[in-house]
């Protein structure tokens, strides 16, 4: 059967947003992706002239399911379609990308290579978005690069020189580009909506949590005020270790949509044979890159979003620098503790440990077989643990088991998503500048580290103030609350609330089991009742019964076939 077409809008979206999503579903249709779109019931008549060379994709998939998400071609045309419609979907992408846990490898690898050719604004456009946001303090500046040092989607980068002689770095935001994210970030949350309703096998890439943390993590990004708060909070994390440099901000030439930093000069990228000629250690410099990165996650529990050789570079004295802290990731601390201990059970090997700690970080949404998965991820992972196999990469294996936990029902939340991802790319990083670096050492290194530093006496005081606090706490206000727990049950008003869908399931059949045996008697009561009231004893023509008797057992008989009927249906 066809699906209906219909151009109407669908139900809560903002009418301000008809024109994008027009222009997003004929982008998707342009490029052979109009499958997508139909299947979310997204229809638009000029999209269907643009495919006139394909057929009409309702018309070639009536009666039949769409192509999967695999289909051959798919992933370079979705490549395409992204990189036309404009940097969030780029980015979002690029997050997809990651997700090598769930995507097939065609998508993960077309998704990998996403990139955007942004042509840099004019110097001019670029001063007057200075002169609206920063006004008189634009004086400041004794001189302005009018060729930009790098430039992106969401903005681009000029040297400049203060009156103090000090050089700095400006970061310039495109004009109109927020309101332009926020629009497609709407968007992508309605269609998110609809890929889970209209997709089933998208469901466990579960779209609208991913793009809720994306549409925060962009929403960041957008905000240099933001950014430049957490440039001041890695700075303070990392104030104790003089290897990691970070810039300085300047305050007051920076606001929502300029960023004024100190610039950090002789930026070395992480690269080996440059390396060496700059006389530094490769070896040294991601070894503490990573040891960085561990600690951010691990032990601050606030993390580089976007680690690439884009962000990250080396200084002088085998120092590394981090830059763009537009998006940046906040751990709560059981998080943490159960990362910690999924990355050390992974390196001595212990897959018992390491899928109860799985059961920790992840999000069940089925009911899991611990000993099925524990299993599966031994056979797939163990023998390749510590082998020494030329190119294998540790956090492949990571992704393997994560991959085995997503079949047997287990999600990984989004926050932890750029982490994998992060990982992934130190390994490659470190490959390259350094042949030997091999990430599980250098966590196991780091985590025994870590370990011997949380039982430190000031550690273990400070933890166990904490406790003392909750205990002081407890005991002020659990006399108060027994009282209260105390004459509720004396007073019988204590009410004790159970929410199960299990219980719900059993009140709804005896619900259903009660009607149908009220249903039964009043049908046996109407036909005793009719045959009391039928003619003299003998006589069986329905002709002498009394109106109200041949009544009666109509009714009797209507409520035996509803019965039948209800009972067949279940």
């Amino acid at each position: 059967m066809r699906r209906q077409r219909s151009t109407a809008q669908p139900l809560g979206w903002d009418l301000s947003h008809w024109g994008r999503l027009r222009q997003i579903v004929q982008v998707f249709a342009r490029h052979g992706l109009s499958s997508f779109t139909d299947r979310l019931g997204l229809y638009f008549g000029s999209s269907r002239s643009s495919r006139s060379d394909q057929g009409s994709t309702t018309e070639r998939w009536a009666g039949a399911a769409p192509p999967p998400l695999s289909a051959s071609g798919v992933p370079a045309s979705l490549c395409r379609a992204l990189e036309e419609l404009g940097p969030a979907f780029v980015k979002l992408g690029q997050i997809l990308a990651s997700r090598d846990d769930l995507l097939s490898p065609g998508y993960a690898a077309a998704l990998q290579s996403l990139h955007q050719h942004v042509a840099p604004l004019p110097f001019s456009v670029i001063h007057s978005v200075l002169t609206a946001e920063l006004g008189s303090a634009l004086s400041d500046f004794t001189d302005i690069s009018e060729k930009p040092l790098a430039s992106g989607s969401l903005g681009q980068v000029h040297a400049a020189r203060l009156k103090s002689g000090e050089a700095v770095v400006i970061k310039v935001q495109r004009p109109d580009i927020a309101a332009l994210i926020k629009t497609d970030l709407t968007l992508m949350q309605h269609l998110a909506r609809l890929v889970e309703r209209f997709m089933p096998e998208a469901r466990p890439l579960q779209p609208t949590l991913m793009v809720g943390e994306f549409a925060r993590g962009l929403g960041g990004e957008l905000d240099y005020i933001r950014e430049a708060n957490n440039i001041v909070r890695m700075a303070r994390n990392f104030s104790a270790v003089p290897h990691v440099v970070l810039p300085e901000v300047m305050w007051h030439l920076s606001s929502s949509r300029v960023l004024t930093m100190t610039d950090l000069s002789s930026l070395i990228p992480l690269k080996r044979e440059v390396l060496l000629e700059a006389k530094l250690a490769p070896e040294l410099i991601i070894d503490r890159a990573f040891k960085a990165f561990l600690k951010m996650v691990l032990i601050d529990g606030v993390f580089h979003g976007d680690m690439h050789p884009g962000n990250l570079f080396a200084l002088s004295g085998n120092r590394i620098a981090l830059l763009d802290l537009g998006l940046v990731i906040t751990l709560a601390p059981a998080l943490r503790r159960s990362l910690l201990g999924l990355m050390q059970a992974f390196v001595a090997q212990d897959f018992h440990r390491v899928v109860r700690y799985l059961s920790e970080i992840c999000e069940p949404h089925t009911q899991v077989n611990n000993d099925a998965l524990e299993h599966d991820i031994t056979n797939a992972v163990a023998p390749f643990i510590g082998s020494g196999q030329q190119g294998l990469r540790t956090s492949v294996l990571f992704w393997d088991a994560i991959k085995i936990a997503t079949r047997h029902g287990m999600a990984l939340p989004p926050n932890l998503i750029l982490f994998f991802k992060s990982l992934s790319t130190f390994e490659g990083i470190g490959a390259a500048v350094s042949p030997g670096f091999d990430i599980l050492s250098a966590a196991q290194s780091f985590a025994a580290e870590l370990t011997t530093d949380l039982y430190q006496p000031q550690n273990i005081k400070g933890q166990a103030f904490m406790l003392a606090n909750d205990l002081l706490r407890l005991m002020e206000h659990g006399p108060f609350e027994l009282r209260r727990l105390v004459k509720a049950v004396s007073g019988g008003d204590l009410s004790l609330r159970v929410k199960s869908e299990e219980v719900s399931r059993l009140a709804r059949a005896v619900d259903r089991a009660s009607g149908r045996v009220a249903l039964g008697v009043v049908a046996g009561s109407l036909t005793i009742s009719a045959a009391l009231g039928s003619g003299a004893p003998g006589t069986l023509g329905l002709v002498q019964m009394p109106a109200i008797s041949l009544l009666q057992l109509a009714l009797a008989f209507l409520m035996i076939v509803l019965m039948l009927g209800s009972m067949m249906r279940r």
